[in-house]
């Protein structure tokens, strides 16, 4: 906004305060404050004052004023980071027009913003349908991407709840695993020179994070063959 368009908002407030002194009810008045407070970068305000502006176009029975009102205050609440109470203020547009996508489309993606893929889906491909009976195909397109989105990410949080549900034990990396295979291979040698002797616990031990998962990475078999391949792999030095 530049500083022209500042100085017309301020008088322009003037103007609608005077308006809003003579009628306090006007809710014409309110939803074009609310606008430039939107304008202005107030969020705060224009939602408080679209709120109200709402309130008294649906006293009125004023549905142009009411369907601009919600569309404005959706607008706002998505900038303030609110998208439940925006999905709300859209359903409310949905049950006043029917018939506008811009309604269905904008709460669909409000829901996806809240991670409620199925209902957003839904929503975003009925709203392709209207889009292309008013011949917009591209708006019609652009939802019907938005549905395959939609899909893609419920696949996504699924796969990841399935993951975190069942860790996997990661494999070491082969050169890591040598390493230490061969370190732990050096001090049960140096223990049977010396003619120590030898601490199973010890060996088991050593040999434990090995034994943890199989030739594929994922953990082998059940508690006592683990159990029975550490002993096995530890006597294999002594």
């Amino acid at each position: 906004m530049t500083l022209s368009d500042l100085g017309k908002a301020h008088d322009g407030f003037k103007v609608l305060d005077l308006s809003i002194k003579i009628d306090p009810a006007n809710h014409i008045t309110m939803l074009y404050r609310g606008i430039i407070h939107y304008d202005l970068g107030r969020l705060r305000e224009a939602s408080s004052e679209l709120e109200l502006a709402i309130s008294q176009c649906a006293k009125a029975n004023d549905a142009f004023h009411l369907e601009e009102a919600l569309r404005k205050r959706g607008n706002v609440l998505e900038d303030l980071g609110n998208f439940r109470a925006a999905a709300a203020n859209y359903a409310l547009g949905m049950e006043l027009v029917p018939d506008d996508p811009i309604f269905v489309s904008a709460r669909a993606l409000c829901l996806m913003k809240l991670r409620l893929f199925t209902k957003a889906g839904v929503l975003f491909f009925q709203a392709s349908k209207m889009y292309h009976e008013e011949e917009d195909e591209e708006a019609a397109h652009h939802c019907l991407k938005e549905v395959n989105r939609c899909k893609s990410l419920m696949v996504e949080r699924k796969e990841k709840r399935e993951s975190s549900s069942s860790p996997e034990q990661k494999p070491m990396r082969p050169t890591i695993m040598k390493q230490m295979t061969n370190e732990a291979k050096k001090r049960l040698e140096e223990r049977k020179k010396e003619g120590m002797p030898y601490d199973h616990k010890m060996g088991v031990k050593m040999f434990e994070m090995f034994d943890r998962d199989n030739e594929d990475g994922k953990p082998g078999g059940d508690e006592k063959e683990q159990v029975r391949r550490k002993s096995e792999g530890s006597q294999r030095y002594l």
